[in-house]
């Protein structure tokens, strides 16, 4: 494991209400042995002063606050999204080779929810809504100087860890996120950002886990359906280390010619087993819960509801 030692002064990193009413930023204090977080309402946290993905210039305080609600654990300027990132997703569907290179576009940072959020689908996307469980980087600033992450290398070969040109000095943490995405319109416009930019269409939760304490390969991967409150059904199942591009390449790729700014978040694709990909399809209905967990961050859990029926109600 990278000895980031100083990349960042908290473990794990949340972004919630105080029962006053304020958004902070904290370190969760009460968590078990897996690094799950307490339940509400006994989750409590330690403040952060500065700027979390700053690590010259932010602070774990001693000041602990309770926890009123959590919200997504960044709100990012930008979501960038990786597809075709996972060798059995791309397998799929058909027998393309390969991608050289990284797959890009780009989420708005509206359609990002946090944890215990509703998934709301409009009415233009109902037929056809789907799920993605993706490993979710945070880019922060360079962990020793502060540096912005721009223009690093393309060949990785020989960089030092911990240089301005290691890519993952840049990595403020991870976490988990969902690239729900409406497949109607995937198919019918060639560039994916309208099908994958609806209000809440992004979840990202339940917190970061500094990148001084996991590695982002392997991470065991999955995701979970429950309707109508029958039994999880486990629709997607995989390593991290089936990644085409891993998270080193990703970065260095998108800083080419523009600058990541801190709180950034990059979506890195999703293993096979979505619900297009089904026979017959499986599509996100209203009502469903939807469980996203990943080895070492915890679980992402949101429910589904359709805009139209909220309307009718």
């Amino acid at each position: 494991m990278a000895n980031f030692s100083r990349m960042s002064p908290w473990r794990r990193l949340i972004r919630f209400k105080t029962p006053e009413g304020k958004i902070e930023y904290g370190e969760p204090i009460n968590i078990d042995a897996s690094g799950a977080l307490a339940p509400l309402p006994e989750l409590r946290a330690r403040l952060i002063s500065g700027d979390p993905f700053d690590p010259l210039n932010s602070v774990v305080s001693t000041k602990e606050v309770a926890v009123s609600k959590l919200l997504s654990p960044v709100n990012p300027p930008i979501v960038l999204g990786i597809g075709l990132n996972y060798l059995r997703h791309l397998r799929e569907f058909s027998n393309s080779s390969e991608p050289k290179h990284p797959v890009m576009f780009m989420k708005p940072s509206n359609s990002v929810i946090g944890t215990n959020e509703n998934i709301v689908v409009p009415p233009i996307a109902e037929n056809q809504t789907d799920y993605e469980a993706e490993l979710a980087v945070v880019i922060g600033r360079h962990y020793k100087t502060g540096a912005l992450c721009k223009n690093l290398p393309q060949t990785l070969d020989g960089v030092q860890e911990g240089s301005l040109q290691d890519p993952l000095a840049y990595v403020a943490g991870y976490t988990i996120a969902n690239d729900v995405t409406a497949r109607s319109w995937q198919k019918a416009i060639p560039q994916w950002g309208f099908s994958k930019s609806f209000d809440t269409y992004c979840p990202i939760g339940p917190q970061i886990v500094s990148a001084r304490h996991l590695q982002p390969s392997p991470l065991a991967i999955s995701l979970k359906l429950t309707s109508n409150n029958s039994t999880p059904e486990l629709m997607q199942s995989s390593s991290t280390s089936d990644m085409i591009f891993n998270v080193s390449k990703i970065v260095a790729f998108l800083s080419q010619g523009t600058t990541l700014m801190p709180g950034t978040v990059i979506i890195t694709g999703t293993p096979e087993g979505v619900g297009m990909g089904r026979i017959p399809p499986r599509w996100l209905n209203h009502g469903d819960e939807v469980e996203v967990e990943i080895e070492g961050i915890g679980k992402l859990t949101n429910q589904v509801v359709w805009e139209s029926k909220i309307q009718n109600n």
